[in-house]
């Protein structure tokens, strides 16, 4: 997974990482005296170490403190925590649209991906512009798949558009079509392994 990560290399000049740094290592040494020594009067200073490590990293990765709340809620949601009153998710007004699966393997038929959240409940047209073909579709909420013939190895632009309430919208598609990085299997006398 850390693979698939950009995680910055550390700059000792970067005040940013200088502060993740101090921030570590005070964490480390209250989590010491708090499990090793038995002072447990130091979890509410531990508690606002992490909360300042936790900005700067997301800082790090070029995150606000609302995205830090959100990515907080939902990694919540998936340990199987409740979320109270309070934290309740907002629905959003508008719509939100999103486009996957755009890594693709070379000589293959598949698909591009289209995720819409609509929580207004009105009907959108949505027309595409690719380099293998112009299409179009409807629909309020779900998904939809954009059928992509066999592709060459290569970067592939295209364009997704919708108009919401008299406003237009698009999104930029860039496709990427390469052999997938991964472990080889070691060749031996009587083939692979």
């Amino acid at each position: 997974m850390l693979e698939n990560m950009r995680i910055p290399k550390f700059d000792k000049c970067d005040p940013n990482h200088q502060k993740i740094v101090e921030l570590s290592m005070r964490a480390h040494e209250l989590a010491r005296e708090i499990y090793g020594n038995g002072r447990r009067d130091l979890e509410g200073e531990l508690r606002k170490v992490e909360e300042e490590l936790d900005v700067a990293v997301a800082k790090l990765f070029g995150m606000d403190e609302t995205e830090l709340k959100e990515l907080k809620k939902l990694l919540a949601v998936l340990s199987g925590e409740e979320i109270t009153d309070e934290e309740e998710v907002v629905v959003p007004e508008r719509p939100i649209v999103n486009v996957h699966n755009t890594s693709l393997q070379p000589d293959v038929g598949s698909y591009i991906e289209v995720d819409v959240v609509n929580p207004s409940g009105e009907e959108i047209v949505f027309t595409y512009e690719l380099p293998w073909g112009k299409g179009s579709f409807s629909m309020v909420s779900g998904k939809y798949r954009i059928p992509t013939p066999p592709l060459k190895p290569g970067k592939y632009s295209g364009v997704l558009k919708w108009r919401w309430r008299g406003e237009e919208h698009s999104v930029d598609i860039v496709v990427e079509v390469a052999q997938p990085e991964g472990p080889r299997r070691r060749s031996t006398l009587f083939g692979s392994r």
